[in-house]
């Protein structure tokens, strides 16, 4: 089963993608105020490199 987690509690918004205890891939950007922006971007993209 893959897993996307997501963290945004601080300025650098990050996701990871797992599969079980596997990391697969991540991603970290400077999102701040354009999180609500940028966010879908960041998801289509790490899901479409875990394809």
């Amino acid at each position: 089963m893959k897993v996307l987690a997501i963290r945004t509690d601080e300025p650098e918004a990050r996701l990871y993608l797992f599969e079980n205890k596997d990391k697969l891939n991540s991603i970290k950007w400077q999102a701040h105020r354009q999180l609500t922006e940028t966010i879908h971007n960041r998801i289509n993209e790490i899901l479409d490199e875990s394809s």
